[in-house]
């Protein structure tokens, strides 16, 4: 999709000076970055979703999202509570 796309925005957990595609297991998921955008770190970026190697997944948070999905007002007091606070934080 960064190929086709205008922007490419990426976050990582860790920003290292290391080149992806000198690795031959990580070289075919890299992405050139003559397609990113711009980079920002992100630690505990994939959360309340696992991260292997760095966490697991916050269940209890999944399933308490889980259940206020469920209905459109159910939701917007989700995202009230856990992304748009955050942002203002």
């Amino acid at each position: 999709m960064a190929h086709a796309s205008r922007e490419t925005l990426v976050s990582a957990e860790t920003i290292q000076a290391t080149n992806l595609f000198d690795d031959p297991l990580l070289a075919a998921g890299a992405l050139s970055s003559l397609y990113v955008t711009a980079v920002a770190k992100a630690e505990r970026g994939a959360w309340p979703l696992a991260q292997p190697g760095c966490y697991g997944d916050d269940a209890e948070h999944l399933r308490a999202y889980a259940g206020a999905a469920k209905t459109q007002d159910g939701f917007a007091r989700y995202l009230d509570q856990h992304v748009f606070a955050s942002a203002a934080a």
